[in-house]
């Protein structure tokens, strides 16, 4: 497996440790809130990493793969807003 593979995939996993963090704290995911958020921080630096070594199709098999119901769907839908839309840049990364 290569470098970028394994980053593109240690993103998806850590992307979805997050977004369990997150959920167990569900109450208030207002935009002050989570920008105080570690765990949104980790869930926003590696929706950047799969968008940025994946691109748009990366970002939506991510949100698929990681959305066990329709709230979390549109959870992380918001959460990865305008990520899918971001140029695919792989050399950053390697």
């Amino acid at each position: 497996m290569t470098l970028h593979y394994q980053q593109l995939f240690a993103a998806f996993r850590e992307a979805g440790s997050a977004l369990e963090s997150l959920r167990e704290r569900a109450s208030d995911t207002s935009d002050a809130s989570l920008a105080r958020d570690p765990d949104y921080h980790r869930l926003h630096h590696c929706g950047m990493v799969i968008a940025t070594l994946g691109g748009g199709n990366a970002i939506a098999a991510a949100i698929e793969a990681l959305s066990d119901d329709p709230r979390n769907s549109v959870d992380l839908r918001r959460y990865w807003a305008g990520m899918d839309q971001w140029p695919q840049s792989p050399s950053q990364y390697n």
